[in-house]
């Protein structure tokens, strides 16, 4: 279930990787603005962006999970150097 409609238990508790990322309730509403490959989808039920959490069972916590997703972001937005 996306994670718009169903919200992540403590998602934000910080983790080491959310801290070394910084703001990220922010950093993911940014990502959430709109459509990146990989990284989000569209939510048909409630019509919104929505971080991709299919990794969640990964991570120690939802916001190294989430950290991870806004590194990944940042290094496919530099594109091929």
């Amino acid at each position: 279930m996306p994670r718009c409609c169903t919200p992540v238990p403590d998602e934000f508790e910080p983790s080491y990787a959310s801290v070394l990322v910084g703001d990220l309730p922010s950093k993911v509403a940014a990502l959430e603005a709109g459509l990146r490959p990989c990284i989000t989808a569209w939510c048909q039920r409630c019509s919104r962006t929505y971080l991709l959490t299919s990794a969640l069972p990964l991570f120690p916590r939802p916001s190294a999970h989430h950290a991870h997703m806004v590194v990944l972001a940042e290094n496919l937005g530099k594109g091929a150097q």
